[in-house]
């Protein structure tokens, strides 16, 4: 549906999507980025863009289903965002963390004060600390950006640097998170940012997330804090007794709340945005620190060693502290021959083929980045991977996610 609309200087209106827009005439503000004439604008089916009119205008609106125009509610907190914005922009030097639950608008407001701190001359960086909805690198990792030029949503920050975490839910590596989200927050103050704003996950509405967050602030100690929600903001107030300013803000009354399977779908893009098509690379994995592939962790046995207590074939043979693992076809294994032959209490089968589509991260000590691994070669002792890190390798880094070829996700247990 194609539509007409004037919007008087000064005027607002509130945009759901997806609808391209047309400034034919005029000029907006969408999030701190201005749009002239003859410009356009795409919302995308899950993003909502509040407009302003900088002058008299004139837009062409194409609207695709579910999509709807709507007046600015008179409570909607946009525009004390918007001040608030501009006051931190005028101050450098500043760690600013945004926390609330899930679709409660702190991307839109990290882009927001993004923009308008360019607009006075700073430099923002942007450290994405939610594993499972990341804007800016890949799932499973904490990535940061800077925000260079004017964007519509911060996910257009190339991601700079990547940690991995190993996992999409949070609450498997808190520390883990906290700690790359420090240090990453670190790293961008001395490469001469002057603002850098740390998005978090929407983990908060239950005990352990709201725990969770506190222990965040705790850990970076931010000059502010910006909490989406009214109900979670008391749990934050303590802060200012610590020298955090906590601002808080409303929720608006109307917004788009993505469903669990839009959620997935989008997790499933951005897998595929860095892996699809990527370049297969072979590592010799005895020259290779391994985390977390258990097998290729272990001390190399000799298979005849383990042979005559296997009906079938062995290719491979490790061992840690108290457990055997065994690569190959097995039919049948005499547990308790093996375990007192090896001093252990347990014995493990690794089955053919087990290895594929593994998520995982190469490294080579300082940055981070996707992988799948592809194949393992037990008897040329290689580890087949794909992944478009062209640089050196000495770390693989292995999650307990595998990607379907769709590059949606199945989790595997993790036996103890």
């Amino acid at each position: 549906m194609t539509t007409d609309l004037s919007v008087s200087k000064g005027g607002f209106l509130k945009v759901y999507g997806p609808v391209s827009i047309l400034v034919k005439k005029g000029a907006i503000d969408v999030l701190g980025r201005v749009f002239v004439e003859n410009a356009k604008v795409i919302v995308h089916k899950t993003k909502t863009y509040i407009i302003r009119a900088l002058e008299d205008s004139e837009l062409d609106l194409v609207m695709g289903e579910e999509a709807s125009v709507q007046p600015l509610e008179e409570d909607d907190p946009y525009l004390a965002k918007y001040a608030l914005s501009q006051e931190l922009a005028s101050n450098p030097g500043r760690l600013i963390v945004l926390v609330g639950g899930t679709d409660s608008g702190k991307s839109s407001f990290a882009t927001l004060l993004s923009n308008i701190v360019l607009q006075k001359g700073g430099n923002p960086a942007i450290v994405d600390g939610d594993v499972g909805q990341s804007n800016i690198g890949p799932p499973g990792f904490v990535s940061a950006g800077r925000i260079t030029g004017p964007v519509l949503w911060v996910g257009e920050a190339k991601p700079e640097k990547l940690r991995f975490i190993g996992d999409v839910r949070p609450h498997v590596n808190i520390w883990k998170i906290i700690n790359a989200v420090k240090e990453l927050a670190s790293e961008y103050f001395k490469a001469g940012s002057t603002h850098v704003i740390v998005d978090t996950d929407g983990w908060i509405r239950d005990e352990k997330g709201l725990r969770y967050k506190v222990s965040l602030i705790s850990a970076l100690k931010p000059d502010v804090m910006v909490v989406f929600g009214a109900d979670i903001s008391p749990y934050f107030r303590k802060f200012s007794a610590y020298g955090v300013r906590v601002v808080e803000f409303n929720i608006p009354p109307t917004r788009k709340i993505r469903s669990r399977d839009e959620r997935r779908i989008l997790r499933s893009m951005k897998y595929r945005e860095f892996l699809y098509e990527a370049p297969i690379v072979k590592l010799d994995f005895e020259n290779l620190i391994i985390n977390g592939l258990p097998i290729l962790e272990g001390v190399p046995v000799e298979v005849a060693s383990v042979e005559k207590f296997v009906e079938g074939k062995i290719s491979y043979a490790s061992l840690l502290p108290d457990m055997l693992y065994l690569a190959g076809s097995v039919r049948r294994v005499e547990e308790e021959g093996l375990k007192k032959e090896f001093g252990v209490g347990k014995i493990a089968v690794f089955e053919p083929g087990a290895e594929r589509n593994l998520y995982a991260a190469v490294s080579n000590g300082n940055l981070d980045y996707p992988a799948l691994i592809d194949k393992i070669d037990f008897q040329g002792r290689r580890i087949i991977i794909k992944t478009r890190y062209t640089n050196k390798i000495s770390e693989l880094k292995v999650s307990t996610i595998k990607l379907r070829d769709d590059y949606t996700e199945e989790f595997l247990e993790v036996s103890s």
